[in-house]
């Protein structure tokens, strides 16, 4: 039988960073939420920059 929680805590995740480096606002940089909602295409050269879970996913389906 479940209980009434006293909290219930609703991760969202963080806002994405910009990076602040030259280039990164070529129409050729695309986001991670572009990437995985499949929004903009990816070219067949791929930079990675990020890491952890993300950085995986995102490496994993530009293979």
């Amino acid at each position: 039988m479940f209980t009434k929680p006293d909290s219930i805590f609703v991760a969202t995740g963080s806002p994405a960073r910009k990076l602040t480096i030259g280039g990164a606002d070529s129409e050729k940089v695309i986001t991670t939420v572009e990437a995985l909602l499949e929004t903009k295409p990816i070219s067949d050269k791929v930079m990675v920059i990020g890491g952890g879970l993300t950085g995986v996913e995102i490496a994993y389906i530009c293979r």
